[in-house]
């Protein structure tokens, strides 16, 4: 059998869903609806599908191939405007089936140019597809359904009907009313309260926010019942996580050859501090967080960080080099903190420590700070957080090597 597949254009319903992908590759749970809809036509018995692609058609023929992972021939093939199902089967012949993913079956309009609609068209086919393949789903309650690579809080209320897509992270007293969806990689903060609502993936959705009748996709709140759409640019509120980690990701390629730099030019500086030292406890190491934009440590990474024992100051952080190549740590951050030492971190104040990425140098170097830990240290590492600037990591920076050539 033969299929052709109409992918919509870039509506304005959408909103910031389609800024880095076409309509027809927002992906739903894990799954992009082109591949919802190619593997509906594949159950159905069809082994050929063109697409007639209009928004970005070289990103859609990235994502399909030719047609490799459903096991039949898929063509892509690009398009100036939308066309119509008869002016389609007029250009490009004789189809057995003609889908469109612009249509809700039984309706004459165009769900993409209504975002209430649009909302309600993606609750439909999620919950067919849920129906049709549960094999990475599970069904904790009557209509909650929870990927088996998601981690959900026990504290966390789930009121049907609601999805939960892989490796979302829910905190506790989080309240997902009916009508949520957690797409993959995404991130539910502590007491946030969301009904019929649409969290894109990898986005943050801050401490005690309220969604109601939202697609909340990166920085981006669409209101689907109005219609109304604006940026947050509170990343305590919401952020796009995927962006976060570019710019850190493009920022770190300079530091991290910087760190890869002085580890060679300074090799003999751990011989000499082993020497120094006692045997047995030359370098001593420690388990440490790397916690995400969220700042909340049940979200965190952890590494291991060693220390010089033959040395005093910050001339015991050597080691701390190779986490910097590793693209564990940055130059200049927040000290990082064990898992014990984030557990007492007791207020949004404090613990806006874990709201930066972990560093070798701190603003609590440049004052002398007692203890990496004390109140003094918690002062500073929230005001880093709160007014962190290439000019502060430049501040920092100077004072702190200007401590190291002193000692």
């Amino acid at each position: 059998m033969k299929a052709l597949l109409l992918c919509p254009a870039d509506h304005p319903a959408a909103g910031s869903l389609t800024r880095q992908r076409p309509v027809a590759l927002v992906p739903v749970l894990g799954r992009s609806l082109l591949d919802l809809a190619i593997a509906g036509l594949v159950r159905d018995g069809v082994t050929e599908v063109r697409v007639l692609a209009v928004d970005r058609p070289n990103l859609v023929r990235a994502a399909t191939g030719k047609g490799e992972p459903w096991g039949i021939s898929v063509e892509v093939v690009p398009e100036r405007e939308e066309l119509s199902v008869e002016a389609a089967l007029a250009k490009h012949g004789p189809a057995e089936r003609v889908v469109t993913l612009a249509l809700i079956p039984g309706q004459p309009d165009d769900a993409w140019e209504n975002p209430a609609a649009f909302y309600q068209e993606i609750v439909r086919r999620i919950t067919a597809e849920t129906a049709a393949d549960r094999l990475t789903m599970r069904e904790v309650a009557p209509g909650v359904f929870v990927s088996t690579k998601a981690r959900v809080d026990p504290a966390t209320t789930l009121r049907a009907p609601c999805w939960i897509g892989p490796h979302a992270w829910v905190a506790p007293s989080a309240r997902l009313e009916a009508g949520c969806i957690v797409e993959e990689r995404a991130y539910v903060d502590d007491g946030v309260l969301a009904e019929a609502s649409w969290i894109g993936p990898q986005t943050y959705v801050g401490s005690m926010t309220e969604l109601r009748n939202s697609v909340a996709w990166g920085n981006g709140l669409l209101n689907w019942r109005n219609g109304s759409f604006t940026e947050v640019h509170d990343e305590f509120l919401l952020a796009d996580l995927a962006r976060v980690s570019a710019v850190a990701a493009r920022a770190g390629w300079l530091g991290r050859l910087a760190a890869l730099a002085v580890l060679v030019l300074t090799f003999p500086l751990p011989l000499l501090g082993c020497l120094r030292a006692r045997p047995g406890s030359r370098l001593p190491a420690r388990t440490v967080l790397l916690a995400p934009v969220t700042g909340d440590p049940q979200f965190a990474r952890t590494c291991v960080v060693r220390e010089l024992a033959g040395f005093h100051g910050l001339l015991r952080r050597w080691p701390e080099l190779w986490n910097i190549v590793r693209g564990d740590c940055c130059w200049i951050g927040n000290r990082p903190l064990t898992p014990g030492q984030a557990a007492q971190l007791t207020d949004d104040f404090e613990r806006l420590w874990l709201a930066v990425p972990a560093g070798l140098f701190s603003l609590a170097d440049v004052h002398d700070t007692a203890a990496e830990f004390d109140d003094d240290a918690r002062v500073h590492a929230a005001f880093y957080a709160a007014h962190r600037s290439r000019r502060e990591d430049l501040h920092i920076l100077t004072q702190a090597l200007r401590r190291i050539l002193r000692h």
